[in-house]
């Protein structure tokens, strides 16, 4: 709830306060930061509070920008995260500090991906605006639209198909196109959507 999280960001800003922390050198045993997980919870106060305490602590830009870019052990990045749960003001707040939208994690994944994923079309529509490829390939050859298509994100889809993408591109992994995901999704408006742009 809304109240706990503010209690929670309480007690963090009040430890801050009182201690002398390493920040950067906080992860949990899948090596994510304490801003990956903020960003995971879309608790734009905690990732201001933390980025602050750096700041703070005279920590350089330069130092700051490698935690913001630090990686996961599955590649992902807080940026990645933020994305999926399409907190813009997050987003800007990162990339002021450095973030690089560029970065794909060990499967390919690029932010195109994870933003189709959590079905965050203002995401997508903001990264496009900065050069990012819709049709970007994961590993597999999986397409944004692959992604929007198997979660059953039937907004985002339309975006998508609406810049061009094409309902057609098949996958490595047994020729699968959006039309074979988006029926395992099980979400009609998603098979309709793209049977209309020629699936």
């Amino acid at each position: 709830t809304r109240r706990s999280s503010d209690l929670r960001y309480n007690e963090l800003e009040n430890f801050l306060a009182t201690n002398n922390v390493d920040l950067p050198s906080i992860t949990d045993r899948k090596k994510n930061t304490l801003l990956h997980i903020a960003c995971l919870n879309s608790q734009l106060n905690t990732c201001r509070l933390l980025l602050n305490y750096l700041k703070e602590h005279n920590v350089s830009s330069e130092d700051i920008k490698k935690w913001v870019n630090a990686m996961s052990e599955e590649g992902y990045v807080a940026l990645h995260f933020v994305a999926i749960r399409g907190n813009m003001e997050i987003i800007y707040l990162l990339e002021e500090h450095g973030a690089d939208y560029t970065i794909k994690n060990v499967k390919g994944l690029t932010i195109m991906h994870i933003a189709a994923q959590g079905n965050q079309p203002v995401v997508l529509a903001y990264f496009k605006s900065k050069g990012l490829d819709i049709n970007a390939k994961d590993e597999k050859g999986s397409t944004p639209l692959h992604w929007a298509a198997f979660m059953g994100n039937d907004v985002t889809v339309n975006y998508l198909l609406c810049w061009g993408c094409s309902p057609n591109e098949q996958d490595k992994e047994g020729g699968s196109t959006p039309l074979h995901l988006g029926v395992l999704s099980g979400s009609l408006r998603v098979v309709r959507k793209l049977l209309s742009k020629g699936a």
